[in-house]
């Protein structure tokens, strides 16, 4: 017997025996796992063609796992900039304004995976995370790649959709082991939490400033200058891309009307919210819906 047989066998041994009959249907249930589908992979070799693509794309359906192999750079999600060194790695949220910033050279290698899910809440850890990869990271990157490559491999779809959900599994299990301890330290690092909860408590009449350094305890202009200190943008900007987000989580999500939507939104009225969004997206409302 080989020695993985061996172990196998050992292992087995040790498996208890289920107590109850009850027990034969109460199993390890997934976690982080889900099902990554639709599975893209690019890269960018070009700085000046990444930050111009990147400056023309609007807002989209799809994550997209930011990977940075070669020359350091930032990727700035919804205004807010995050720092990519080569091995580190940045995931894109849908519905996310992102573009590239700061790239130290003009020749880059920067790895994009662009995916689609029914399951995003199991990714929730790694929103606003900068990831370090690690030697298993960067295998299965390798394997990806390889098999994305091969046009005449059937089995690629399913190879990079399970391939993937593993390494976002174990990216998931990273952050929550270790939190935030691979990122730079940053002031006011607690305000970004309490922010969102406020923002999901106001009444859509109340985005703005005001109530929220109201909710927050904290002045007007001490809110402003902190998030700008964390965050590199300004609140109101931020602001302006929630409230977008939030209509197009509604557009996407339910019937309501575009007049029901633009007053949850917090827009004065419909047309303002019309205008806005095509400046933001790019399209009409009701064409985002379709």
């Amino acid at each position: 017997m080989n020695p993985d047989a061996q172990q196998l066998h050992k292992n087995a041994r040790k498996l208890p025996t289920p107590p109850s009959p009850a027990a034969y249907f109460e199993g390890c249930r997934r976690h982080h796992a889900c099902s990554p589908d639709d599975v893209l992979l690019f890269s960018r070799v070009d700085a000046h063609e990444l930050r111009r693509r990147s400056a023309e794309s609007h807002l989209h359906r799809r994550f997209c796992l930011v990977n940075c192999l070669e020359t350091a750079g930032a990727v700035s999600v919804d205004g807010i900039p995050f720092a990519l060194k080569p091995g580190q790695a940045h995931l894109v949220f849908p519905q996310s304004y992102h573009h590239f910033l700061d790239l130290a050279d003009p020749s880059i290698l920067w790895l994009m995976l662009t995916f689609e899910t029914d399951e995003p809440e199991r990714l929730a850890p790694l929103r606003q995370h900068t990831l370090n990869l690690d030697a298993a990271d960067r295998r299965d990157l390798g394997r990806m790649v390889s098999r994305f490559t091969d046009a005449a491999d059937q089995g690629r779809g399913d190879f990079l959709s399970l391939t993937l959900s593993k390494m976002l599994c174990r990216l998931c299990e990273r952050v929550e082991e270790h939190g935030r301890s691979d990122l730079p330290p940053r002031p006011f690092a607690g305000l970004w939490p309490r922010l969102q909860k406020e923002l999901e408590a106001l009444p859509p009449e109340e985005l703005r400033i005001a109530p929220l350094a109201e909710r927050l305890r904290i002045s007007d202009r001490h809110l402003r200058e902190k998030f700008k200190a964390q965050f590199g943008v300004q609140l109101g900007t931020y602001l302006r891309n929630y409230r977008i987000r939030r209509a197009i989580g509604l557009l996407t999500s339910t019937s309501l009307s575009l007049a029901e939507i633009s007053d949850r939104c917090g827009y004065r009225s419909a047309s303002s919210f019309h205008r806005a969004f095509i400046r933001h997206t790019g399209m009409k409302p009701a064409d985002f819906r379709r």
